[in-house]
Formats: structure tokens, C-alpha cells, sequence
């Protein structure tokens, strides 16, 4: 398509016309939000404003990751535009380029969850139910704790903290901490990993934002 742009330039002693010629690209079409717009929007509402824009390729895939119902069902976990999620608002893409949204469920609602027999989802949580010496509330806090890092990423701090305002007392949350099986340089590693999948950092940056976290220097460093 040609666009036609007439620019007046008045002047004291004459008058000028300009004529620009723009050529464009019916198949592109230009990303409506930023990237970081979408995150936890629904993912339904993303689909819409991405098909309204022009684009015709989007595909939808549920991440199965919602225990305890902290994050929205149906919240937008990323949205990649020709394998790319460091888009801006704006860029150009073509009309049928592979768009993929990915959304938060819960796990319940997997169907391979419910397809396993329920004694090997028992055996996968309750795994240290057999200590016998343990208290109830050590139980119940380590349960908790195994599931957090098998569906987050957390530093050791930050899930005695997010336990303690699950309601466990200190000493059940730090027991549930250090006998979770968690490796926190791996941890820490996973969330570097989604900080610089969503947003841009600078080395020592990614650090402090890993410390901020509560992940020791040796850890952010990993």
C-alpha cells in the first residue's frame, strides 16, 4: 500500500509543497503493548488484542503451575513473538508470524496429574512422612516447602519467609527450609533466568537483584 503524505510549507514570498512517498508492508503489523504488558493480564484478553491488531498466527499453551492459588488462573505467564519476548510496542512483525501465550493453571486441572494414580501423587508429597519424630507442624511446613520449589524458584530466606506468612512458626519454616532437598545455587539460577528472559540486566545488576532476593553473593554470582 502507498501512502500519500502532502506536507504545506508556507512562506512570506512563496508557497512550497513537499510530496513523501512511503511505502508499507501489508503482512506487517506493529506489536499494540509492550512486552511487559501482558504479564499476568488474562490470557484470553492478550489473544483478543493480538488478533484485533491483525495477527492470525497465535497459539495458547497452559502451564500447570498454580498450587496454593497465589498467582490469577489464566494469568499470562509470557507472550513470544517469533520465538522473541524482548519486543517492543510498535515493532513489526508479520501478519502470520508464530505468536505463543503462555498462562498459569493449576496443577489439579493437568490432565496427566489426574491421570496418575493417586498413591504416586501421595508417595511424591509425603515422602518423609515415614520419620516418625518429626512434629506436625514440621510435617505439614516441609509438605509445603517441597511444593513451593517444585513449582517456584526461591532463595532459602525468602521461603522461610513466604512459610512463616503461610502461618508456620519460625523454627517449622527453617526446618522445612534446610530438609526440602532444595539446591539454592540452582535456584538461584532459575531466576536469573527468568529476570533476563523478562527484562534487561547488567551483570553486576542481576546480582544485587538476586541478593534483593535474599540468595547469598555466592549464589547470585552462580
Amino acid at each position: 500500500m502507498e501512502l500519500l503524505r502532502l506536507y504545506y510549507t508556507p512562506d512570506s514570498f512563496f508557497e512550497e509543497y513537499v510530496l513523501y512517498l512511503t511505502l508499507t508492508n501489508d503482512n506487517e503489523i506493529s506489536v499494540p503493548d509492550e512486552n511487559y504488558s501482558f504479564y499476568y493480564s488474562d490470557y484470553q484478553d492478550v489473544q483478543k488484542k493480538l488478533s484485533s491488531a491483525g495477527f492470525t498466527n497465535i497459539k495458547t499453551e497452559p502451564l500447570y503451575d498454580i498450587f496454593w492459588g497465589i498467582t490469577p488462573e489464566g494469568s499470562v505467564e509470557d507472550v513470544e513473538i517469533n520465538g522473541k519476548t524482548n519486543y517492543k510496542k510498535g515493532d513489526k512483525f508479520n501478519k502470520d508470524v508464530e505468536i505463543v501465550i503462555t498462562y498459569h493453571l493449576k496443577i489439579e486441572d493437568d490432565p496427566a496429574y489426574n491421570s496418575s494414580s493417586s498413591s504416586e501423587n501421595t508417595n511424591r508429597l509425603s515422602d518423609f512422612e515415614v520419620d516418625s519424630s518429626l512434629t506436625q507442624g514440621q510435617k505439614n511446613a516441609l509438605r509445603s516447602a517441597k511444593n513451593y520449589i517444585s513449582i517456584m524458584d526461591f532463595s532459602r530466606d525468602g521461603l522461610i519467609d513466604q512459610l512463616q506468612y503461610e502461618g508456620y512458626s519460625y523454627d517449622d519454616a527453617t526446618y522445612a527450609a534446610d530438609n526440602c532437598s532444595a539446591n539454592w545455587s540452582a535456584e538461584a539460577l532459575e531466576s536469573a533466568k527468568n529476570y533476563i528472559k523478562h527484562d534487561s540486566f547488567s551483570y553486576n545488576g542481576l546480582i544485587e537483584q538476586l541478593e534483593y532476593e535474599q540468595y547469598t553473593y555466592d549464589q547470585a554470582v552462580y
